[in-house]
């Protein structure tokens, strides 16, 4: 079975509570806050809207001419995996806590009071190089509220949820509001997990050099499905991970448990997000120590899993014809 639609608008799609069907209707993200709407758009642009001239039978149950996209997660064998960001991890005006893993990473206390900034791009040059980085959220220490002023040190959070690709996920989310008119035959979402990585390896270590020269601390947010993942693919290694609360950077995984889920139950009608597990450590563990070894710091995600066998190369290129001979020119 292909991936399918796993919450529609924060509620798995079968969840009958007053809750769950008012988020439906009304396209709410109960993330954000009491009342808001999804804010897929503001993360996939044009892309996460749905357009209802294609569903007749939603377009006379809600009234307008698109939607948000509100799928919050996708289901395959493994469990559900988010591909929202707010999901994984939102803060805001109407939501305006930081838990205790996060506050106490970066060494404050309980009742401190932080500034914080979304979505903040830098694109400075330096001679012939360019630093050109968005960052999800900044936080900055509250000297003075009343004055607006603020630490120079930032704090930064990176939230890494996986991503989706291919018309699927259109027809999959209007099934799933209950649609009966697909516009065309369902195929489900595609995950694009090796994309989520590549896009993580290409800022992990940048960000987390730069925020280190500023005086902060960079944390990055993912979850436990894409981070087994991570381990599996790379030369990270979760066993050989050296955890030290000085480090300059910290992972924390979440996990979407679906165990004890009742749709008919207000008390239990949503799949609950759960801390799984903590990393701290270096980027670069030789800025510690003096040292470095492969799957002991977060570098290491750079790094292969491990060498195949060349024999393996050798063997697929010559069981079949060569794609053309080729001649060096003079």
């Amino acid at each position: 079975m292909p991936p399918t639609t796993a919450e529609v608008y924060t509620f798995p799609p079968n969840a009958q509570t007053p809750n769950a069907i008012a988020a439906r209707t009304n396209c709410l993200c109960r993330f954000r806050g009491p009342g808001l709407e999804c804010e897929q758009t503001n993360n996939r642009g044009q892309t996460a809207i749905l357009r209802l001239d294609q569903y007749p039978d939603l377009l006379a149950r809600y009234q307008r001419q698109t939607i948000p996209l509100g799928v919050c997660s996708v289901m395959d064998a493994k469990g559900p995996w988010i591909v929202c960001p707010n999901r994984l991890f939102y803060t805001g005006p109407a939501s305006p806590l930081l838990e205790h893993s996060i506050y106490h990473s970066w060494g404050f206390n309980p009742g401190d009071s932080l500034a914080m900034w979304r979505e903040v791009r830098i694109n400075n040059k330096k001679r012939s190089k360019v630093f050109n980085y968005n960052f999800d959220y900044v936080f900055r220490r509250v000297i003075d509220a009343k004055k607006m002023i603020y630490d120079d040190v930032p704090f930064m959070i990176e939230v890494m949820s996986c991503s989706t690709s291919g018309g699927g996920i259109s027809a999959d989310f209007a099934e799933a509001l209950g649609s009966i008119i697909p516009a065309r035959p369902r195929g489900g979402p595609t995950l694009n997990k090796r994309q989520v990585l590549g896009r993580m390896m290409s800022q992990l270590v940048a960000k987390a050099e730069v925020v280190h020269n500023w005086g902060g601390k960079t944390i990055w947010i993912v979850q436990d499905l894409f981070w087994s993942y991570v381990n599996e693919t790379t030369g990270f290694d979760m066993d050989e991970f050296r955890d030290d609360p000085n480090g300059n950077m910290v992972v924390i995984v979440r996990n979407l448990q679906t165990q004890g889920y009742d749709p008919a139950d207000p008390q239990a009608d949503c799949y609950p997000l759960r801390l799984d597990r903590l990393l701290r450590g270096w980027d670069r563990f030789e800025r510690s120590r003096g040292e470095n070894s492969v799957g002991r710091d977060f570098v290491s995600l750079l790094n292969a899993p491990f060498t195949p066998d060349r024999q393996i190369i050798v063997r697929k290129t010559t069981e079949r014809p060569p794609t053309a001979i080729v001649t060096c020119a003079v």
